[in-house]
């Protein structure tokens, strides 16, 4: 069963999406010191998603109590990304509180890049959110080709010879 904030977000339907998320949401990112606070904050959020996220796939859907967790894939920026989102929900069912957590490792950046201006009416801060972003995503992503070699070694060492 796909959760119906995830069907709202496929569908574009940000009518929806308000419905469904509690009117003092705290939505948690991993490129996000403190929360973003409340449903027109989270929707505008959601909006500027809706506009750079591409090839979105659900690849798991875990509900428990008054939490879902949605595992999924998409691309921002023409790069693959895997993120969770951490759905918690009050007593109403709506969602109170949304976590994301994404690999790789340059994946918040990207985010912060694709989606940060649109999240700002200001000139100056959009160019500091490009420029910040900008800036992470170079460290992070030279951080992914330092492991890639020795990522290698470990899973050679790890296999038998008769994979090899």
């Amino acid at each position: 069963m796909t959760h119906p904030l995830r069907a709202a977000f496929i569908a574009g339907d940000l009518d929806a999406i308000s419905d469904l998320l509690a009117p003092n949401i705290e939505l948690h990112g991993p490129a996000l010191r403190y929360p973003i606070y409340g449903r027109t904050a989270a929707c505008r959020v959601f909006a500027a998603l809706r506009t750079e996220l591409h090839n979105l796939q659900l690849k798991h859907e875990l509900t428990g109590s008054g939490a879902t967790v949605l595992v999924l894939e998409g691309t921002v920026a023409n790069r693959r990304i895997e993120w969770v989102d951490v759905l918690e929900h009050d007593s109403a069912g709506l969602v109170n509180r949304l976590s994301v957590y994404s690999r790789p490792l340059s994946g918040p950046a990207l985010f912060g890049l694709a989606i940060g201006p649109h999240l700002t009416s200001s000139p100056g801060q959009s160019r500091g959110i490009r420029w910040a972003s900008m800036a992470l995503l170079k460290t992070l992503q030279a951080v992914e080709r330092a492991t890639r070699g020795y990522v290698a070694q470990i899973n050679r060492a790890n296999t038998p010879a008769q994979e090899q």
